[in-house]
């Protein structure tokens, strides 16, 4: 809706509202709290109208895991005669808004975890809207941004599972906004965490007023199905030096009289008592200054404690009886994430720069996050099968943080990464850098660095179908179901190519087969395909209407699931059309 039009309509008065008009005003006056901006249209929007975007592979950018392939369709197989298995990676080279939107389709609730890290407005030509960088002085800087991310929000918030979660880098600059564009679009009451990050290792000192030393991570759950994950928990290992010969592992000593807060006897009176020492002289809780304290458990406890020898006496340098119970190194021991991360745990920006360095050899991403930072989100976000997605891909951390998560802990997670070009960034930086990490790399020290070599990465360019949307041709519609071939291998999961030609695709995992029919003239052809395999098969078949040729399958129909196209892509992307144009 353009607000200054309707503006000059309404100050005029020469003609009526619409009733689409009527609606509008409506709903910004029935809003009881929350932003309101004017909304900016997007050329990149507005060309969802009347051309779909689809996804074309550039198979000379695809690597295999273990450099396996050896020509486009032709693989090594393993003993079982099954293609390497290796998670399945994507980078999509072209407007976010438009990779979205082909994923609206793909992969509608199937991430778990996304993480963004977007322009953050700062007026320092780090935001682009229609071409042009959007300034301080702009009046309508703060609504192109919300213009800008909310509706890129909203389409990343139907890619979510119901236990999915977004991770969103921000500062100063609009994270007051953030926060309140997505408690309406997530729900307040799906907010999980604002996250201050110190994104530095020493203030600056050169600041005029404060030194910045944080940004943030915004935090929010799809629904109240996602769960925290706890994290691991630091231990100080030399700490713990001494051997309990009985049990073979490591303890440290800690005091039984309760130190710190809630340490007096006037806190917990039931916790002060007396207990025999070796030689039969009572000890009492009592603290260095003579005040008295209280024990960390009742009297029951302690004397479980001793019976299973978890309770030392010692005398101390006054030759007083002090009592000790034993704590061991826990194995694999968890705590809950706080929101305050500092550097020494997760990174910073200097480090960030570092790793982008020893992989190019030189600066070639100006604002890079640590490996480390995104380790940390998918740590709480995420599972080792998760799917991760990040639709600002930038120098392409988030894929680095994955494999490298997934090399550490023998996980199966695979992501998604989505960026434009410019400048030859998605080409020269984000998937440079992924190529590198895959196969191994000599860095800036000359040293070389072996590759995470168990992974596939596809590179996709979105590309569009033009076509009326209302009444498409019958020429468009084929054009759309053609054209869409690579879209449905992602879809379905089915990378690995056995036949595609003017009648048919043949594509196919290690657990079923997917067929493309661009013409049911070629149905029989396909019928005699299946009749040969003992998979399931997925069929997307060409037809004019909704019409799925059930009964041209009937003889296979146990191992078949249809699909008509192209109305089920139309059907994704006008649903999308009528929320954005």
């Amino acid at each position: 809706m353009n607000l200054d039009e309707l503006r000059q309509k309404i100050t005029e008065g020469k003609s009526e509202l619409s009733l689409e008009e009527k609606s509008y005003l409506l709903r910004l006056m029935e809003k009881p709290y929350g932003l309101h901006w004017e909304d900016k249209p997007e050329a990149v929007e507005e060309m969802l109208a009347t051309q779909l975007p689809v996804l074309h592979e550039v198979p000379d950018k695809f690597i295999l895991a273990n450099q396996t392939l050896q020509q486009e369709g032709t693989l090594n197989f393993d003993a079982d005669k099954n293609p390497v298995a290796a998670p399945n990676h994507l980078l999509i080279e072209g407007d976010n808004l438009h990779a979205l939107a082909v994923l609206n389709y793909t992969h509608t609730e199937k991430v778990d975890v996304v993480y963004i890290d977007p322009p953050y407005n700062t007026g320092n030509k780090d935001f682009m809207y229609n071409d042009r960088y959007v300034d301080k002085e702009d009046s309508y800087r703060h609504s192109k941004w919300l213009s800008f991310m909310e509706k890129r929000l909203r389409l990343a918030r139907n890619l979510l599972k119901e236990t999915g979660v977004i991770f969103i880098s921000i500062d100063d600059n609009e994270q007051a906004n953030l926060k309140l564009l997505c408690d309406d679009i997530f729900g307040e009451e799906n907010f999980v965490a604002k996250i201050s990050w110190q994104k530095v290792y020493s203030p600056r000192m050169d600041s005029k007023g404060f030194s910045s030393e944080v940004e943030y991570l915004i935090c929010y759950a799809k629904s109240n199905e996602f769960q925290v994950n706890q994290i691991k928990k630091n231990q100080e290992t030399k700490q713990f030096n001494k051997l309990d010969t009985k049990t073979g592992k490591y303890y440290r000593r800690r005091q039984w009289r309760k130190e710190g807060s809630n340490s007096k006897r006037s806190d917990r009176p039931n916790l002060y008592y007396s207990i025999n020492a070796p030689d039969n002289t009572l000890i009492y809780p009592i603290k260095p200054n003579k005040s008295e304290g209280r024990w960390r458990g009742n009297l029951i406890y302690f004397e479980d404690l001793k019976k299973n020898d978890l309770i030392e006496f010692i005398k101390d340098k006054q030759n007083k009886w002090q009592i000790y119970v034993k704590q061991f190194l826990e194995e694999d021991a968890k705590r809950p994430p706080t929101n305050l991360w500092m550097n020494d745990d997760v990174g910073n920006t200097h480090e960030a720069a570092v790793e982008i360095k020893s992989i190019f050899g030189m600066s070639a991403f100006s604002t890079p996050k640590p490996t480390k930072l995104v380790n940390r989100i998918l740590e709480i976000g995420g599972n080792e099968s998760s799917l991760i997605l990040d639709f600002f891909a930038g120098s392409g951390t988030t894929l680095h943080a994955t494999m490298q998560l997934n090399e550490e802990d023998g996980g199966n997670r695979t992501c998604i990464l989505v960026t434009n070009n410019e400048n030859k960034i998605c080409e020269e930086v984000t998937y440079e850098r992924n190529k590198r990490v895959i196969q191994g790399y000599t860095n800036n020290k000359n040293q070389w660095v072996s590759g995470l070599k168990n992974n596939n990465l596809r590179y996709y360019r979105t590309g569009f179908v033009e076509t009326n949307m209302a009444h498409p041709s019958r020429k468009q519609r084929l054009e759309l179901v053609r054209k869409a071939t690579d879209m449905l291998r992602i879809k379905e999961d089915t990378y690995f190519k056995e036949l595609q030609d003017a009648e048919m695709g043949i594509f196919y995992n290690t657990e079923k087969y997917m067929l493309v029919i661009y013409d049911d003239e070629f149905i029989e052809r396909a019928v005699d395909f299946i009749q040969g395999v003992d998979k399931p098969v997925n069929v997307y078949v060409f037809s004019d209407d909704q019409y799925t040729f059930e009964e041209d399958f009937e003889e296979v129909a146990d191992k078949v699931t249809l699909c008509a196209l192209p109305e089920a892509i139309y059907k994704a992307y006008k649903q999308l059309i009528e929320k954005f144009v």
